[in-house]
């Protein structure tokens, strides 16, 4: 069973899926522990909360096709999931995801920081 290539439903969903991670860890309770620390301290704390969730939707993404087409148990899907993912994309997406994951938190910690005033006069001029 070759699962390298998605077709463009299982993109779209995965994309969904993946977008609503930010959406969803904004909620949590613990995600603004670090709001009174030095910046960097949130900016790490919440890179790390989304990388993880984000690692557990992206095997989920993998996962549940594997198990829908053995119709098999869990522990049985899962020992073929391990086997059938290329391990190395996968951590190599990953890679990619937290870097693009730490932009975004340090612009949007940045932003909370400073004020949307400034930060549009820096960015607009206006």
């Amino acid at each position: 069973m070759n699962l390298t290539r998605f077709n463009a439903l299982e993109i779209f969903v995965a994309a969904a899926l993946i977008a609503k991670i930010v959406l969803v860890a904004d909620h949590l309770p613990f995600i603004r522990l670090f709001c009174k620390k030095p910046l960097l301290a949130p900016i790490f704390w919440k890179t790390g909360i989304y990388s993880i969730l984000l690692l557990f939707v992206r095997f989920l993404i993998r996962f549940v096709p594997i198990w829908i087409n053995l119709q098999s148990s869990f522990y049985i899907a899962y020992k073929e999931a391990l086997q059938v993912i290329d391990w190395n994309v996968f951590i190599s997406i990953q890679a990619y995801y937290l870097f693009l994951l730490f932009i975004f938190v340090t612009f949007q910690e940045l932003s909370y920081k400073i004020g949307p005033k400034v930060m549009r006069k820096l960015f607009l001029g206006f």
